[in-house]
């Protein structure tokens, strides 16, 4: 086994345990463990729209991971008191998706054994690689979509080099050729309701099955193969669309439970039971066929995921597969595609072309081509040079660094510390105003009070979160107004009965340093800096360049961490008329 593999696995589980503080995207924690932090521990949380208004998302992918976590952790606080706190919050769900993530590992090993390829390098390569901490071992669901697009390719690959794709009619070889559509049918029904997009990944892997089959066995044997997957796709979809009609009260357990047999048939028959069902792949696409709501969401040029998104994740692996490409077509060379590498190839450009339809364009939204396209360079680029050892070691700290560490970092780390806050003094109405950050995680705050005292000491104060997010300046007045004058109006209103309020309002603003000017600019409040939570770039609010003459190289360092590369805790209050 490789040592180099073994010690990058490693640190990929330390880097999970430190936890990284960045910040990628809201749906790490929205469509995810806040989800289910509510109906476990109690917390006051946040659920989006597509949780509440139009169920788009389904509920086993988030259930089964970050709810498989948090009971553990539940669990562990009736033996550990305290145990329940932002940090294991975070990194439970991790650790459990950071395992999930060692089945990556075992998918490459296993299809470079189907396609006689070398496991080391791609095995080094893919462990090397910054997007297996920073996404594949979060809560996003394209760690998932990557693994079951891997095992899809090995099951394809596996079903067309094995005897039962062309061999007879012999019983043995139709089972086993029912057993690899059924096992297809099923992760490709489930990856569509975990992901609709899973859609561009599973098309080339089930073309290149249909074509192989009809091309060794002839047209009889692709229909009976296209039959093979009804079975797998009624149940796995069947189980999704009743989890999802459960889960957002379509139907109910008692509405099952009153059913007859013959109540059922009645019921099927007249499409009542179809009406109330909750299909969350339908409600999607009929959401992202909508150009009005479209609109609401950034638009980016066609090209971005092949021109941006792809070389982000692997610039050096994609840089030196078109340049020799380009290199020996200048030198007239013939470049040879034998049937492997058509596939590895087309299992990394159809996936992304289709993708490219689709005008919202994120760079994980590709993240599951990472397989086809290190197996594709590892098999045809057996002796990697020192330049392309250096130049991807370095991407890859590049990437981790911005995008594991410094994006948004501030914020996570600001809850932990917001929670502990709101847990110091009793009778207080915590309001916290987020501004200029990306979408705060209600659930790690760990604020709860009615939750169960086995898991953690329920809170005698109100914590209220307000999200700004890009708001202007008067939006962000108007707050502060509304806020402050609800404290002073609970203070009169103690006055006026004739005995004193125990309860406080305390209202606090977190904002990027980079926005430290505007707030000078607010003359009627004083803003008091309570704590700054560094390192935090935000590509909204770029920093900008500071004066350090006359300054040591050292103490100009930390002038500009703290004016353009942190995330600055306030205590708002209204300042008094003389």
């Amino acid at each position: 086994m490789n040592k180099l593999w073994i010690a990058l696995v490693l640190l990929r589980f330390i880097i999970t345990l430190l936890p990284q503080s960045g910040y990628i995207h809201p749906d790490e924690f929205f469509q995810n463990p806040e989800v289910v932090a509510e109906s476990i521990f109690g917390f006051q949380v946040h659920k989006t729209w597509e949780w509440t208004e139009l169920p788009l998302r389904n509920a086993i992918f988030p259930y089964a991971t970050s709810g498989s976590a948090f009971l553990a952790l539940k669990k562990l606080a009736e033996f550990i008191p305290g145990i329940v706190n932002t940090y294991t919050l975070v990194v439970f769900p991790r650790l459990l998706m950071a395992t999930l993530s060692l089945s990556l590992d075992l998918l490459v090993y296993k299809l470079c054994q189907c396609l006689r390829v070398k496991a080391d390098p791609c095995l080094v390569l893919l462990a090397s690689s910054y997007v297996m901490p920073v996404f594949c071992c979060r809560t996003f669901s394209n760690g998932p979509e990557t693994i079951l697009y891997a095992l899809v390719m090995l099951l394809v690959l596996k079903a067309t080099q094995s005897k039962a794709a062309s061999g007879g009619g012999q019983k043995r070889h139709s089972k086993t050729r029912s057993n690899y559509a059924f096992w297809l049918s099923v992760l490709i029904s489930y990856g569509i309701f975990m992901r609709l997009t899973f859609v561009a990944f599973a098309v080339w892997p089930m073309l290149y099955w249909v074509f192989m089959i009809y091309y060794r066995s002839g047209l009889p044997r692709v229909i009976s193969s296209l039959f093979a997957l009804i079975p797998g796709t009624i149940l796995t979809v069947g189980a999704c669309i009743l989890t999802d009609s459960l889960y957002y009260g379509s139907i109910s357990i008692d509405t099952l439970y009153s059913f007859s047999t013959d109540q059922f048939v009645e019921t099927v028959s007249s499409f009542e039971a179809v009406r109330n069902l909750t299909v969350t792949p339908l409600n999607f696409l009929m959401y992202n066929t909508d150009m009005a709501k479209l609109s609401q969401h950034p638009i980016h040029p066609r090209i971005t995921h092949f021109a941006v998104n792809l070389p982000l994740f692997f610039l050096p692996i994609v840089f030196h597969l078109v340049s020799s490409f380009l290199s020996a077509r200048l030198q007239f060379k013939k470049v040879t595609f034998d049937q492997i590498n058509v596939f590895l190839f087309l299992g990394v450009v159809i996936p992304v072309g289709v993708l490219s339809i689709i005008p919202h364009q994120e760079p994980r939204y590709i993240l599951p081509v990472v397989i086809p396209l290190l197996v594709l360079f590892c098999r045809n680029f057996r002796n990697m040079s020192i330049t392309f050892k250096v130049s991807w070691v370095t991407w890859n700290i590049m990437g981790f660094v911005v995008f594991g560490i410094l994006h948004q970092g501030g914020l996570v780390p600001s809850l932990g510390h917001l929670g502990n806050l709101s847990k110091n003094t009793a009778h207080t109405h915590y309001n916290f105003v987020f501004h200029r950050t990306y979408m705060p995680p209600r659930h790690l705050l760990a604020s709860c009070q009615s939750c169960d005292s086995h898991v953690m000491k329920p809170s005698t104060n109100q914590v209220a979160v307000h999200d700004l997010g890009g708001a202007d300046i008067s939006t962000l007045t108007q707050t502060f107004d509304r806020l402050l004058q609800d404290s002073e109006v609970r203070g009169q209103d103690s006055k006026v009965r004739g005995h004193e309020d125990k309860s406080k309002v305390a209202v606090y603003v977190i904002s990027p340093s980079t926005r430290h000017e505007y707030f000078s600019h607010l003359g009627r409040y004083d803003f008091h800096l309570e704590e700054q939570f560094p390192f935090h770039l935000t590509m909204e609010d770029p920093m900008t360049m500071i004066n350090c003459k006359n300054e040591t190289w050292m103490n100009c360092a930390k002038e500009f961490i703290k004016t353009q590369f942190s995330l600055n805790l306030y205590r708002v209050t209204r300042i008094k008329a003389p």
